[in-house]
């Protein structure tokens, strides 16, 4: 189960990372624009890790991780609402991957395989349910 601290802390680490890649402060007329963005992105992102959690529960708590979504796979899911950003959900796996621990699987490429699977579903619902976000 994730904690509930988790979505806001993610989220805050995605939005610093996009003021560190567009080089966008913190300007005053749009905090109202850039506060419902990031609730709404809370929301996107704690439907699709329920779902992730509900189709794949025996890897959710490495998803929950906040080492793991908030630095490895913020630049991801910024693409999200970067323009024209693209999440690759083959990138995500490969992040994912390198995070956890070797002895989860005696076939590296099962795991990888499912790690993609996984990835490409939790970035689908992410962008499904973002796309409210981006507009």
């Amino acid at each position: 189960m994730r904690p509930d601290w988790l979505i806001p802390l993610i989220s805050e680490q995605v939005f610093a990372y996009i003021v560190d890649q567009t080089g966008t402060g913190e300007q005053p007329q749009s905090s109202l624009v850039r506060d419902s963005m990031k609730a709404a992105f809370r929301r996107a992102v704690g439907k699709a890790l329920q779902q992730v959690e509900q189709r794949y529960p025996q890897w959710a708590p490495f998803l929950f991780d906040t080492d793991f979504l908030g630095k490895q796979g913020a630049p991801i899911l910024a693409q999200l609402l970067l323009p024209g950003g693209h999440p690759d959900p083959a990138e995500f796996a490969r992040r994912l991957a390198d995070f956890l621990p070797m002895h989860l699987s005696d076939d590296p490429l099962l795991s990888f395989h499912t790690l993609e699977s996984v990835a490409a579903d939790f970035l689908a619902s992410l962008v499904l349910r973002s796309l409210s976000v981006i507009k």
